[in-house]
């Protein structure tokens, strides 16, 4: 009788963890708006079924993850591309005021060597503090500048523009400057 009772409760238990793993696999789809369209995924009976649609379903989020992977892959060559080829001088500088992206066209107008300040804090190479007053501003306050002269190092005279730019939540995350000579 213990053992049949222990077997009983093995089975409840292994039942109960299936029909939970069930609903956060419904969960999963629901949340990524497929439940009407695969819920063979969650509707399977038996423990092989359920090995099949949680292994079709694993195959499916895998193919969504590469999709997104190569959709920002083409999106960010895209983005570079025009970067590169603007007229303006572009920087984008993160939370911690650390240089992400410079096209070339800024390099040039800094007098900067290509490549030496990205991944470097802006200020190792930018030590205007009317720029760097803004660039703090816009991170914290989310305040924009728009054409505002400034003289970069003795004989650099430079327009920029800053603005910050928000993730979904409406958090700043990253702030784009713009260099344009006055004209």
């Amino acid at each position: 009788i213990g053992i049949v009772f222990v077997i009983g409760l093995f089975f409840l238990d292994t039942q109960s963890w299936f029909i939970r793993l069930q609903g956060c696999l419904r969960a999963s789809l629901e949340e990524r708006k497929l439940v009407d369209h695969f819920d063979q995924f969650y509707q399977s009976t038996t423990y092989e079924e359920f090995t099949q649609a949680l292994t079709g379903l694993l195959s499916l989020y895998k193919l969504f993850d590469n999709m997104k992977t190569s959709w920002v892959s083409l999106e960010m060559s895209s983005v570079k591309v025009i970067l590169n080829h603007i007229t303006e001088g572009i920087v984008m500088v993160d939370k911690e005021k650390v240089v992400t992206h410079i096209n070339h066209r800024a390099e040039t107008m800094l007098k900067l060597i290509p490549g030496e300040i990205v991944d470097q804090a802006i200020s190792r190479k930018i030590s205007n503090p009317v720029m760097l007053d803004h660039l703090d501003k816009a991170l914290e306050f989310d305040h924009r500048v728009v054409r505002e002269p400034v003289v970069f190092k003795e004989d650099v005279e430079l327009e920029f523009s800053v603005f910050p730019i928000k993730d979904k939540f409406g958090e700043v995350i990253r702030v784009l400057v713009i260099l344009q000579h006055p004209s």
